[in-house]
């Protein structure tokens, strides 16, 4: 078995505009103009594997709601709204849905803050990828930094 911490980021808009509970945070304000955040899980194209934890690191150090729903698709979903949008794709299942995980960012670091949950997802990346693909889903009213950026990390086991 290959372990793997696998990583990806996003930041979101220059702004302070807080978030509701069920909200997208997302590196666009424009629904068609979200990309959602890749992620290099495999050790070969189309591989397949495990994740069995996730954690959620974020660039500003206030911890108050800081309660999020990480969502992995094996191919980059369409979201229906932008950031700050009520949660939503358009083709959740028709791309891979492989799962969620909610993580508490509850340590503050210094310079940031970070949380951690233990999961139990398959994933099968689609042929030609080494990736799965994720997006944020805010699950109490959050109150972000200006551009603050958010740090996937999965820990990964590959066969």
């Amino acid at each position: 078995m290959n372990l793997k911490l696998a990583a990806g980021s996003v930041t979101r808009l220059a702004n302070t505009t807080a978030y509701a509970a069920n909200d997208l945070l997302a590196n666009h304000a424009t629904a068609g103009s979200v990309v959602p955040i890749a992620i290099a899980v495999a050790r070969v194209m189309g591989g397949r594997g495990r994740i069995t934890r996730a954690a959620l690191l974020k660039s500003n150090a206030v911890l108050t709601n800081a309660q999020f729903r990480i969502h992995l698709f094996n191919q980059a979903p369409a979201v229906t709204n932008g950031d700050n949008g009520a949660f939503a794709v358009t083709n959740g299942r028709a791309k891979g849905y492989l799962g969620s995980v909610d993580v508490t960012v509850d340590v503050a670091i210094g310079d940031g803050a970070q949380g951690d949950a233990a999961c139990d997802i398959i994933f099968d990346a689609a042929a030609g990828s080494l990736n799965v693909y994720a997006l944020i889903e805010v699950l109490a009213a959050y109150g972000p930094a200006s551009a603050e950026i958010f740090t996937i990390q999965l820990d990964v086991e590959r066969p």
